[in-house]
């Protein structure tokens, strides 16, 4: 079996949640520790020195959250076993269909020349990926919104932080310090706008009476954007690279790897 490495695409699965102790916990340790140490303090008491020692267990050995354990869990299902998920949903499928689409657009919005999708995969001893596109030192993730409501038009954060782990992973990976979270508002292909009316169409109740061809033209706009200027159709949040983040990734990957043995 390979040694795991996170995928830049899954960091945020792993990184999420803390281990060890929490800020509470640690206020409760050096409290216990240092009414312990203090001669002319009262005695713990059993249920103090009990804490304490649950405590000082838990520093000395961290667990992973929930969520990285239930990651893991299905890395190694797919690992041991050879299988993988085969569904997408119709979100997914439509950023796979628009990517040179959407990197066309930000190329055209912000000015960029010979920007191309990149193909390159990286990987070093603890993780791996391959972002969207390199160009003049910048990393760029394309994030394609599925419609004009889930599209950050007036966000001044990034909408989802596991991006940001995605972003940095990218840049150690690649060793540049700058990257963009590119989201674009792309039209939709006709195929899938199809396939979403049809599944509107049977979530109704199948009602062909409610379903007229006037009703389909009523909801055509929801699926293109043409009518938005192109600068108004991209959304971008810039970062730096964060010097701490290599060090907290890889030791998180090394607690995912002890406890992929527990499994095993």
């Amino acid at each position: 079996m390979r040694e795991f490495k996170i995928r830049a695409s899954a960091v945020s699965e792993i990184m999420g949640g803390a281990t060890g102790l929490t800020e509470v916990q640690k206020a409760k340790l050096n409290e216990l520790q240092t009414r312990k140490a203090d001669s002319s303090a009262k005695p713990l008491t059993p249920n103090m020195e009990n804490e304490l020692t649950e405590l000082i267990y838990k520093r000395n050995n961290p667990e992973l959250p929930q969520g990285a354990k239930t990651y893991l869990k299905s890395w190694l299902k797919r690992e041991l076993y050879h299988r993988d998920a085969q569904w997408k949903n119709i979100v997914i499928e439509k950023g796979l269909q628009v990517e040179n689409d959407g990197i066309e657009l930000v190329s055209e919005v912000y000015g960029l020349f010979n920007v191309e999708k990149n193909d390159e995969y990286f990987e070093n001893e603890y993780m791996q990926g391959s972002p969207d596109v390199i160009h003049d030192g910048v990393i760029r993730d394309i994030k394609s919104s599925w419609d004009l409501q889930s599209f950050p038009m007036f966000e001044d954060k990034i909408p989802d932080n596991g991006y940001w782990w995605q972003l940095q992973q990218y840049m150690i990976l690649t060793k540049h310090k700058q990257a963009s979270l590119d989201y674009v508002l792309i039209d939709t292909p006709q195929a899938l706008i199809e396939q979403d009316l049809k599944k509107l169409y049977y979530q109704s109740g199948g009602k062909a009476e409610d379903w007229t061809p006037e009703t389909y033209e009523q909801m055509y706009p929801n699926y293109r954007f043409d009518d938005i200027p192109a600068e108004k159709r991209v959304k971008s949040f810039t970062f730096e690279l964060d010097a701490s983040v290599e060090d907290k990734i890889i030791e998180r990957v090394k607690l995912c790897r002890e406890y992929l043995k527990t499994l095993i």
